[in-house]
């Protein structure tokens, strides 16, 4: 899979609502991020942005596990990437500007009517504008047209972040399908029927 990209950030195609274009100015500093597949020679600085994320969030956690679980190991899926995400019912991708990668995203297959959400993560000066959603937007979109009908996502407590980026791109917890568990005190599991209609970027 080549790493052309996908899919530019700009305006141009979004409906014409009012929600949309009460986005307009944080949006403008998203326009010229472009999002793509994850090649060979992005690996390093890929992982270098899910490490600094994670110290930015947990460096002064008091338990040493959590302060140093993604950032002394070697993060082996994005490594071996091709095999675990591209060659096996799942996509990674970057969001990239002026060469510099400044949000991750990637779908892992479970079984073949379930994925997981993973490996979200944005650098702070692209927060806010929309990017985590159009990431999401865009790795939900892939999967629903792959077959799958069902996304789970694990993330720490303290991300609430990505749990309310997963709340607004998943079917709501209403819905029969969706469970949501605590699996450690600190680890949140939520799985949901992936929505048949992508929220406003």
């Amino acid at each position: 899979m080549s790493g052309a990209p996908i899919r530019a950030l700009t305006r141009t195609g979004r409906p014409p609502n009012a929600r949309c274009a009460a986005k307009d100015q944080r949006d403008l500093q998203a326009m010229a991020v472009e999002i793509v597949v994850l090649t060979s020679g992005r690996i390093d600085q890929a992982k270098a942005l899910v490490k600094a994320v994670w110290s930015e969030h947990f460096s002064g956690h008091p338990d040493p596990f959590v302060r140093s679980f993604l950032t002394e190991e070697n993060l082996p899926d994005i490594d071996d990437f091709r095999s675990v995400y591209l060659n096996n019912a799942g996509i990674f991708l970057l969001a990239i500007e002026a060469e510099t990668i400044v949000g991750t995203g990637a779908i892992r297959r479970i079984d073949t009517a379930l994925c997981e959400l993973t490996r979200m993560f944005v650098d702070p000066s692209h927060r806010r504008t929309g990017l985590g959603t159009r990431l999401a937007t865009d790795l939900l979109g892939w999967a629903r047209q792959r077959g799958y009908h069902r996304v789970r996502l694990t993330s720490n407590k303290r991300l609430l972040a990505s749990h309310r980026l997963y709340k607004s791109s998943a079917s709501p917890s209403s819905d029969r399908g969706s469970r949501t568990a605590m699996l450690t005190p600190s680890t949140l599991c939520a799985t949901s029927r992936i929505r048949t209609n992508a929220p406003c970027p």
